[in-house]
């Protein structure tokens, strides 16, 4: 996932602040079915590229040519609802959950 980040200091303060973002685009046809944006994935062989820190320019030509998806390489599953919050951190985020309302299954098998 292409995304950036920055350490400055605020002036008002002093304290040191860290920000990150995520790079998205527009989704593509298989991510569609879930929102209309997406994070741009960067392929394995331009990680080296992409963090190198002494790169000055070709970031966008770098996205264009790296921000991939083909079908078969990401997959979907229901996860719990707590990750809904960001207070919980812990691996039951990630565990699959089988919906127990019918209208959510509905809602699920409509993708």
């Amino acid at each position: 996932m292409a995304g950036l980040w920055s350490r400055w200091h605020d002036r008002a303060s002093g304290e040191e602040l860290w920000s990150t973002t995520v790079i998205v685009k527009d989704a593509d046809d298989w991510y569609r079915q879930f929102h209309d944006r997406m994070a741009v994935l960067l392929a394995p062989e331009s990680y080296a590229e992409w963090l190198d820190p002494q790169r000055k320019q070709g970031q966008l030509e770098l996205l264009s040519k790296s921000a991939y998806h083909k079908n078969d390489e990401l997959e979907f599953f229901p996860i719990s609802t707590l990750v809904n919050n960001p207070r919980n951190d812990s691996p039951e985020c990630l565990e699959l959950t089988i919906p127990s309302e019918p209208k959510d299954i509905e809602l699920l098998l409509d993708l």
